[in-house]
């Protein structure tokens, strides 16, 4: 009962504050228009199937109702993430070492931007797994029209984004999502929002990570959550609501990680790792109060994992494990 009324107290304070941070992006967490044509009877278009988000380039649309390994969720021709909320996200290219390659989304703003007015902006980001590159300069443009970088063939035409990833963070984490945040002043009229990599090669700040033949030489993202409003964004993952009493640290890791987890009585927990083809591995059973526990998962080789905790049986969060030796 404790725990029961904790959590209509959050579910309260959350609704109150997503009224209070509304968000003048439609679809902002990549929804498909219609999820009754799912999964899609072609590779999914972003155009067509993220109404109203526009593609630029070949864009992914990659959602949980399409299981496919080319544009499912949470595995896909690109690696393996879950949706940081909702059931989908997008893909887009940023960088590649072997020419010239960029992809932009862009949607329509629910309103016109009012001059003077300070905006919040925000959107998360993970670097697909099979990427051999990572970049910095991935930002938001604000534009009064629609923003065409490729007016004509062979003619790209770049745009100075008013929201940019802050300079020395480089987007290297393929295992968790990462949020790109800042703020700036309308200058009134602004309609529609374009995310992407608006420099050229040259200037693109980038990482080499290595890899195998079979990775990618570039730089390809997921993106999901953007946000656009006059108050801060909330940092709730509203798939994972049980967020802030399980943690599992650290991640990458050599097999050897610590989980702590707040359960009341009579609650019980388990953390299950699983392989990427969905077989459980490993589980560990775990009792009510608070716990910080070792985890010996040294049996594990190098690679990507999935793992997945229960409270009582039913889900509460899963993610991705990395473990290199």
């Amino acid at each position: 009962m404790k725990y029961q009324l904790k959590f209509l107290l959050f579910l309260t304070l959350f609704f109150c504050q997503r009224i209070l941070a509304q968000n003048l992006v439609p679809n902002g967490q990549f929804e498909r228009a219609d999820s009754s044509i799912c999964p899609p009877p072609s590779f999914a278009n972003i155009s067509v199937d993220l109404t109203p988000w526009i593609e630029f380039g070949s864009a992914d649309c990659l959602n949980l109702c399409d299981t496919s390994d080319y544009s499912g969720v949470p595995k896909n021709r690109f690696g393996f993430q879950y949706p940081y909320s909702g059931n989908g996200y997008a893909g887009f290219i940023a960088y590649y070492s072997t020419g010239f390659s960029r992809e932009y989304i862009e949607s329509p703003l629910a309103n016109s931007l009012v001059s003077g007015v300070q905006y919040y902006v925000s959107f998360r980001l993970s670097l697909q797994d099979t990427m051999q590159y990572a970049i910095e300069n991935i930002g938001a443009l604000f534009t009064d029209t629609l923003f065409n970088p490729y007016p004509a063939v062979g003619v790209w035409v770049t745009g100075n984004p008013q929201i940019e990833n802050t300079p020395g963070n480089m987007l290297d984490d393929k295992i968790n999502w990462m949020m790109v945040s800042d703020s700036f002043v309308a200058s009134g009229g602004e309609q529609f929002i374009t995310i992407g990599n608006f420099k050229n090669d040259a200037n693109t700040v980038k990482q080499f990570l290595g890899g195998t033949t079979i990775n990618t030489l570039g730089a390809n993202y997921y993106i999901d959550d953007v946000y656009v409003g006059t108050t801060p964004p909330l940092s709730i993952n509203e798939n994972n609501k049980e967020k802030d009493i399980i943690k599992l640290y650290p991640n990458p890791n050599d097999g050897s990680m610590t989980l702590e987890c707040n359960l009341e009585d009579p609650e019980t927990g388990e953390l299950i790792i699983y392989s990427l083809t969905g077989k459980p591995l490993k589980s560990y059973p775990l009792s009510e109060g608070m716990k910080v526990i070792q985890i010996d998962a040294s049996v594990l080789g190098s690679g990507l994992y999935l793992y997945e905790f229960k409270i009582d049986g039913q889900f509460s969060k899963n993610g991705k494990l990395s473990v290199i030796k």
